[in-house]
């Protein structure tokens, strides 16, 4: 690194020191919180120096449970890819569709690297709307002047594009292939700022976004300070993520759990092409995942004759199929997700319950340690098989 991100590396773990959003989670934890941060800003800042292209912001990477990008609460089953792109000018994404559980591009106002305000959706194209050819292959058109099958036209200035590739069944699902090219009009106005000098800037103005998410810390961005107000053990939606996918709908929560606690929340999968759950630390960022249950998809949960699913979140194994491991944290988040559903049918709200593990309902799927062992072993394996898993924090 250079000597500015070094230095703004040392600046964003005394940031998030001093306000004690970390206290509960050790040094150890701040500091691989912050070098993913540090590998992303540093992928973003390539990008807007270089050719205007997509780059992987968030998803796993080789060699260790952890990610490109832990924060902004990041969903374990997504990759992200961005670009900036200029707000006047016609692009095209030529791809070919994989066989993950969804897909979209979206038009953005702008970049999570504003303190005081995230950014609001121009437009967004999701997979229900998607067409491909019969091989699977699909052209999306983007800008003011787009047209096409695949047009996708922003309704205000959007000079980001973002997407998504969501992914259900990490054992079968496989990601597709996208490329971005700038057809006419004139690119991003350049930056005579170097790589690393730029991603010093991106970082510290990206930890000052996700911190505010932090409880205890002061919140300029309302979404943050709305998640300040939730209470441990509850629940609040499903609501439509404000700025998010619009067929999205999402359930936020917190837990605060001694040893022998859990929570057990069930939820309803509403048809909905992917449902997730997942817990997050008190830096808002998801917690290692791949060879640990600290999310799960609707596939890899065992569901009710009725066809709800119940999942134990808890510090320690229950020896329950859909346990959700808090992996050491104390205390966090809680974020369930579901994606393609109409905006005019919401799921059902899920329920929590706050239990001594010892009453944990009899007539809940079990898992034995074997059987445990044998689900991390294929968690993990079936990740790295995936296809998703990339050498660094590159695109």
């Amino acid at each position: 690194m250079t000597e500015a991100l070094h230095s703004a590396r040392s600046e964003a773990i005394d940031r998030i020191t001093a306000t004690g959003a970390g206290a509960a989670l050790g040094a150890n934890r701040i500091a691989a919180y912050v070098d993913g941060l540090v590998a992303s800003s540093r992928v973003i800042a390539r990008s807007r120096i270089g050719a205007e292209r997509l780059v992987r912001v968030c998803g796993p990477v080789a060699g260790q449970p952890s990610t490109v990008m832990m924060a902004g609460l990041d969903n374990p089953d997504t990759d992200y890819w961005q670009a900036p792109i200029s707000a006047d000018a016609t692009y095209e994404i030529v791809g070919r569709r994989g066989t993950s559980a969804d897909l979209s591009f979206q038009l953005l106002t702008g970049d999570y690297d504003d303190p005081t305000a995230l950014p609001t959706s121009a437009g967004t194209l999701t997979l229900r709307d998607l067409q491909c050819g019969h091989d699977g292959t699909y052209r999306v058109e983007i800008g003011p002047d787009a047209g096409g099958p695949n047009a996708l036209v922003p309704d205000k200035l959007a000079p980001m594009l973002f997407c998504r590739e969501t992914f259900s069944d990490w054992c079968t699902e496989r990601p597709g292939t996208m490329a971005l090219r700038r057809l006419h009009g004139d690119p991003p106005a350049p930056t005579r700022e170097k790589a690393d000098d730029l991603a010093a800037t991106l970082l510290l103005r990206r930890v000052d976004v996700w911190l505010q998410f932090a409880p205890g810390a002061k919140a300029e961005i309302t979404h943050a300070g709305f998640l300040h107000l939730i209470e441990p053990d509850t629940l609040v939606g499903p609501l439509q993520t404000g700025g998010g996918l619009p067929d999205q709908f999402s359930a936020s929560g917190r837990f605060a759990l001694v040893r022998d606690e859990a929570l057990v929340i069930t939820a309803s999968p509403a048809a909905a092409p992917y449902m997730g759950i997942q817990v997050g630390d008190d830096l808002f960022a998801s917690l290692p995942y791949a060879d640990r249950c600290s999310s799960r998809t609707a596939h890899q949960s065992v569901a009710d004759p009725d066809g709800d699913i119940r999942w134990i979140v808890s510090h320690r194994d229950p020896g329950v199929a859909n346990w959700i491991d808090t992996t050491g944290a104390a205390q966090g988040f809680v974020f369930i997700r579901w994606q393609g559903l109409r905006a005019d049918q919401p799921p059902p709200a899920p329920t929590i319950d706050r239990i001594r593990l010892g009453a944990l309902p009899r007539d809940i799927a079990r898992r034995s340690p074997a059987e445990r062992k044998h689900e991390l072993r294929a968690r993990s394996t079936d990740l790295e098989r995936s296809g998703r898993v990339r050498a660094g924090a590159t695109d």
